[in-house]
């Protein structure tokens, strides 16, 4: 059975913009979502709270930015708020969570890191 290590509880990030009201918040975390003999799963979490006149215009990317040495993980919905990671080996992982305004036209990036042991 495979430990899922998971630390920083993640992602505080702001967007400026014209107004306090135009301030895009993003808080996010990952957690154990299960495994099996060979590899471990994982479901990371983003949560974005917007302006209503942003609401529409929103978008959000998961990404690896590290993982483990012969690794195949598969980011199952990579610009969903949630999403599982699947195909998690012994070893450490950065994923990066992409926050979007296109109505302001910007973006900030977070991350959060993932240990699997033995």
């Amino acid at each position: 059975m495979k430990r899922i290590l998971i630390s920083n509880i993640l992602f505080l990030f702001f967007l400026s913009a014209r107004s306090q009201t135009d301030t895009l918040q993003s808080l996010g975390y990952s957690m154990p979502l299960g495994n099996t003999k060979t590899s471990a799963m994982v479901c990371l979490k983003g949560k974005a709270i917007v302006d209503a006149r942003s609401a529409s215009k929103i978008t959000y990317k998961w990404f690896a930015k590290t993982k483990a040495a012969k690794s195949k993980i598969i980011i199952e919905t990579p610009t969903a708020l949630i999403t599982r990671v699947r195909g998690l080996i012994p070893g450490s992982y950065q994923f990066g969570f992409v926050v979007k305004d296109n109505r302001i036209k910007k973006s900030d990036t977070a991350y959060t890191n993932v240990t699997i042991t033995n």
